[in-house]
């Protein structure tokens, strides 16, 4: 699991099925997206066009385009649903 804290929400990124190469893409409680590609989950936000439109509309801010820039495992007081 990857996790990056904005203004926004809380958007991570799941690896869901290693096999199957699925990946989720959420903000918050919300889920956003299946992906095969962890690469296209990140284009995804990085180009704003999640479909979450507090997320794809705010011009001033800018996610890191690498992965290796979020961070890694479960954030603080994480419950998965």
């Amino acid at each position: 699991m990857w996790y990056l804290k904005t203004k926004v929400g809380l958007f991570w990124i799941v690896e869901a099925d290693a096999e199957q190469q699925q990946y989720y893409l959420g903000c918050d409680e919300e889920p956003l997206g299946c992906y095969t590609a962890l690469e296209d989950a990140l284009t995804d936000m990085v180009n704003q066009e999640t479909g979450y439109l507090k997320w794809d509309e705010a011009l001033h801010i800018k996610p890191p385009p690498n992965i290796e820039q979020w961070e890694q495992g479960s954030p603080e007081n994480w419950e998965p649903h």
